[in-house]
């Protein structure tokens, strides 16, 4: 072949590879490198490509530093009040806590030590953890904890010599005003929806009380052979729970009185939802079983969810539904039951939480289809940044702009993890709309006003915050 015209052939194929890249936020240093030394060598090239790097990158930097200027509602935490954190003891490894557990166990890593179990001796625990960490290094799940340890605590690595200086820094840093400084001075977020599962059921010391917004976790309330929640309630309202309608009934009072207080919503679990229809007659029968010490039945938990889904119609009240994951058979996030519950309750507003991965494409079109649902990304970029980047631009071809919610930090005693989490929230936003802007379908503007609608504006509706 005519070298000449293999250069061109080369240079044409380079370009075309780093506008993939480029569209994807993907692009590395070292294509960086090569991409400039052949536009400065060729000059044309450097006009003709519609998805030139420097402007994606340049575009992606003003969207990233917009949002950062935005105050964010986090709409989905497990965060313990602070109190609570400040009284666990915490190293390097805590940042690893809530999610690397499976990730490590996926990779082969023996769970013969628990390592996040602070009476084991911290070197202990990082031995069994230290072999493992190149195989998780490039998960969307530990991205952000690389990216706290750097920002938050001036560390580029994790390793042998530095584990022990990590912990000093993040016990150093574990007193009054954590909260505060993390998430309202680092992250700029205003408050968090915080979801506690608890057997009991409730708590009211969530401070501060600034930044933690309750939303009530219902497994303990649909799930009435759980102990502690119905005695809870028997005893707060001096009443013997003998069948299912006085169950009801105080469960009522219970949540009428949360609402007063200031929660936020009722949570609930779809990865749970059948297709079994709700019986009253039959669900009674099942309570009293219960009540002689035998488990629920679907039919009776299907029949609870559904009085207090109307509850929630009646109230105004926001239903947060947990769908999808990465830690349960996937086989029982079936989109059909959903949509049968939805389609039920069409006055009740459910916010659909994870995209139902891995079924991300079937909650956009049940969010499409239906008003009373909307979505919300919280845990999305940890479960893939790709498959949500992707997703971000189908969701803005199919769901109306106000009905979709940014982000949400899942996490429960990592606190410093929001951190990252969020700079990664806001990059894959920044990416879609930026390769959006390429191809002409928004400007600036559109993709600054999709921030503020996505991060501030809908979750403070969808939730009905102040």
């Amino acid at each position: 072949m005519d070298m000449k015209k293999a250069k061109t052939i080369n240079r044409r194929n380079l370009l075309k590879g780093t506008a993939a890249a480029a569209s994807l936020g993907i692009i590395g240093s070292t294509t960086r490198k090569a991409f400039a030394e052949e536009s400065a060598s060729t000059g044309s090239e450097k006009q003709s490509s519609p998805f030139h790097i420097s402007t994606l990158d340049r575009t992606k930097e003003q969207l990233m530093e917009y949002a950062k200027t935005v105050p964010v509602i986090d709409c989905h935490q497990h965060l313990p009040p602070e109190k609570e954190r400040l009284g666990t003891p915490v190293d390097a490894l805590t940042l690893f806590s809530t999610y690397s557990r499976r990730d490590f166990e996926s990779a082969g890593r023996s769970m013969e030590v628990n390592y996040t179990v602070p009476k084991v001796p911290l070197e202990k625990r990082w031995e069994s953890i230290s072999p493992y960490l190149d195989d998780i290094r490039y998960l969307s799940h530990t991205r952000p904890i690389w990216i706290t340890l750097k920002d938050i605590y001036g560390f580029d690595e994790l390793n042998d010599q530095n584990y022990i200086e990590v912990t000093e820094k993040i016990r150093a840093n574990n007193t009054p005003g954590l909260y505060h400084r993390i998430l309202r001075d680092r992250c700029n977020i205003k408050t968090c929806l915080v979801q506690p599962i608890l057997s009991e059921g409730y708590r009211d010391d969530w401070e501060p009380s600034d930044i933690l917004t309750q939303i009530f976790s219902g497994y303990a309330a649909w799930r009435p052979h759980t102990p502690p929640f119905m005695q809870n309630i028997s005893e707060m309202y001096d009443t013997e729970i003998t069948d299912l309608d006085i169950y009801l009934e105080t469960v009522k009072k219970f949540l009428a009185d949360l609402k007063k207080k200031g929660t936020a919503g009722f949570k609930t679990y779809a990865c749970h939802w059948t297709l079994t229809k709700p019986d009253m007659e039959q669900a009674r029968k099942d309570f009293k079983e219960v009540l002689d010490g035998k488990p629920s039945t679907k039919l009776l938990e299907e029949t609870i969810r559904d009085y207090i889904y109307k509850l929630a119609a009646e109230w105004d009240w926001t239903v947060s539904t947990h769908g999808g994951g990465a830690y349960m058979d996937f086989r029982t996030f079936d989109p059909r039951t959903v949509i049968e519950v939805v389609m039920e309750h069409p006055e009740t507003r459910f916010d659909l939480f994870h995209l139902g991965f891995p079924f991300a494409r079937q909650f956009i079109f049940i969010a499409k289809q239906f008003p009373n649902v909307t979505l919300n990304l919280c845990w999305c970029v940890l479960l893939s940044e790709s498959i949500t980047r992707q997703s971000i631009n189908e969701i803005l071809d199919s769901v109306p702009v106000n009905k979709v919610i940014a982000f949400g930090g899942d996490y429960y005693m990592d606190v410093e993890n929001v951190y990252g989490h969020l700079y990664m929230a806001r990059e894959v936003i920044a990416e879609a709309l930026s390769e959006r802007i390429a191809r002409g379908r928004i400007d600036l503007e559109d993709a600054k006003h999709v921030i503020k609608l996505w991060f501030h504006d809908n979750p403070t509706n969808i939730y009905r915050l102040t």
